[in-house]
């Protein structure tokens, strides 16, 4: 295609278009161009090569370039300028002290490419440098430059497999894990696929590897291994029986960073550095031991240290993407608040077993909810959805704060965002519903995930504010919201067995929809047609002006609106 383009418009103007294409590939095509042009002079192929010396390295497209010059031109009218372009050569002695301390220059190292190429009269002096640097970089060659290269895919694995790991006992099999060392020369081997192996490992017969948590940890000994193997804890502790004090003794020493993290491999996927990922991975012990309700065998105190140091570290940086993502993805993902969930599932636990909430615990929420920006965000994102639970264990502490959980007092925009969290992730909640009505509101309005619903359900709870006839006057005052929700009420009540006191207040809703003697499109209460106790005398009194109803369909026009539904089969 550039040949043909060549001999149609001149390589000037090819030459001029080539601005348009990334740096990499323009110099490459403009080399190709230029070696294959016959409407140019010596000395602009002359200067391309020394540009091309001065500001980047050789390409296998120079050596035809760099062949053509020096077969047709004289040596006097390209041995200076290409000298110039070189630059002065550093001394013998200036190569070695850099050599020794911070490496050489790039422009050393740029020319250092380039002289193999050169005429030996080109060279001159930058031999002896070039000598040197050969001797820790290896000697560059022409034929490194015309090889093509290939690319060799792979996956990442373990240097010991999980059947080698299971015929040994767990005690035998961990000192084995650490005794291994990395080989330079095995590609793609790592201890992070070895913790990854010992991980699954456990997952897949726990019993024996959970009977003496300490000893194994002591055997496996790095906290990469460690890290993994608290993991196959966390997963295996809801299902199997294990010594609780011990895994408590496990998690307390993991805080002590009890051995150095001695370096396994060139950078952070391939082992952990310190004792921060073993120690998150503690935390998910934690919640999973209160979750499952087996208790901290009455250590509740040294527990409750180590979760409180976790959520005060805010070390890593909030992961919302300056707002751009839900708060509630990246708090799940962000250590501090991972450790913030874990706390209100020890709240639970500790509820449960001791019938209080420690003021502690309390004075960590308060702290959460009056922190701002982006921390804030997510801190509040893992409270909103727990607001029924926290009224359950603590309703003086979340009366006391209301306005600070969820109004006014809440730091920037935080108050709205928390109604906003409590409504998508939470299950709905009366207290909230009745006493943030206007914030409820307003999250419906911007289609905030499942507010429309927990707006209909305080419908059917008969909530104040929540009338068939406010919910109407509201929903009616934004395009589709109207039908959104005839469609939400249908998917709510399409169950087996449902309340006929909600299957009425539906039928009045709709019935109010309808009532408006508006073209709203209300197409979302087609979706009644899935509510099972919705008989066709309802559907009569609701569908007054035409209802013709045939065998397997009906048709229905009312008021300018109009729906035909298949497939039926009429009863009797």
């Amino acid at each position: 295609m550039l040949r043909r383009a060549q001999q149609l418009t001149g390589t000037a103007t090819l030459l001029d278009l080539l601005v348009e294409l990334p740096k990499a590939v323009a110099d490459r095509v403009r080399v190709w161009l230029l070696t294959n042009a016959s409407d140019v002079d010596a000395s602009t192929l002359i200067r391309e090569v020394a540009t091309a010396i001065e500001r980047r390295d050789p390409t296998g497209d120079d050596l035809a370039l760099l062949d053509r010059v020096v077969a047709t031109c004289e040596r006097s009218q390209y041995m200076r300028v290409w000298q110039a372009a070189l630059g002065p050569p550093p001394s013998v002695e200036d190569v070695g002290h850099a050599l020794a301390s911070d490496g050489p220059q790039k422009s050393w190292l740029r020319a250092f490419h380039w002289v193999v190429l050169l005429p030996n009269e080109v060279i001159g002096v930058w031999s002896s440098p070039c000598a040197v640097l050969s001797g820790a970089y290896g000697r560059p060659s022409r034929d490194a430059l015309t090889k093509r290269h290939h690319v060799e895919l792979g996956t990442g694995r373990s240097p010991i497999t999980a059947d080698q790991l299971t015929s040994l006992t767990p005690e035998e099999a961990a000192r084995t894990v650490s005794a291994w060392r990395p080989d330079p020369s095995e590609w793609l081997v790592s201890a992070r696929e070895l913790a990854r192996t010992v991980e699954g490992v456990v997952k897949a017969q726990p019993m024996p590897w959970f009977a003496s948590p300490i000893r194994i940890a002591a055997e496996l000994r790095h906290p990469t291994y460690i890290h993994h193997y608290l993991t196959a804890l966390a997963e295996a502790c809801r299902t199997t029986a294990m010594p609780i004090d011990e895994v408590i003794d496990l998690i307390v020493l993991v805080r002590t960073h009890p051995w150095q993290a001695i370096a396994l491999g060139k950078d952070d996927f391939d082992y952990d550095h310190d004792w921060h990922g073993a120690e998150h991975a503690s935390v998910d012990v934690i919640k999973a031991l209160a979750d499952s309700d087996v208790g901290f065998a009455g250590r509740y105190d040294e527990v409750w240290t180590g979760l409180e140091s976790e959520v005060t570290d805010r070390g890593e940086p909030s992961g919302m993407l300056n707002g751009a993502r839900d708060p509630f993805d990246s708090a799940i993902n962000r250590p501090a608040t991972r450790a913030l969930q874990a706390v209100m599932s020890f709240i639970a636990c500790e509820f449960r077993a001791l019938g209080v909430v420690r003021p502690e615990a309390l004075r960590l929420l308060d702290a959460s909810l009056r922190l701002d920006g982006s921390d804030g965000a997510e801190h509040r994102a893992i409270i909103a959805p727990r607001i029924g639970f926290l009224r359950y264990v603590a309703p003086q502490w979340v009366d006391d704060r209301r306005a600070l959980l969820l109004g006014d007092d809440a730091p920037e925009h935080l108050g709205q965002l928390t109604v906003d969290q409590a409504l998508k992730w939470g299950q709905p909640n009366a207290w909230l519903l009745e006493n943030f009505r206007v914030p409820v509101r307003a999250a419906v309005a911007r289609h905030v995930k499942h507010a429309l619903d927990h707006l209909l359900v305080a419908m059917l709870w008969k909530c104040p504010g929540y009338s068939i006839a406010e919910n109407v006057a509201f929903l009616r005052s934004t395009p589709e919201l109207l039908s959104n929700a005839g469609e939400a009420l249908a998917r709510l009540l399409r169950d087996e067995v449902v309340d006929p006191t909600h299957l009425e207040i539906a039928v009045e809703f709709w019935s109010g929809a309808i009532a408006t003697n508006e073209r709203y499109g209300l197409a979302g209460f087609g979706w009644f047609a899935e509510v099972k106790l919705l008989d066709v005398g309802t559907w009569a009194s609701l569908t007054s002006d035409t209802l013709k109803i045939t065998a397997g369909r009906i048709e229905w026009s009312h008021k300018g609106f109009s729906c035909r539904i298949r497939g039926l089969v009429p009863a009797g």
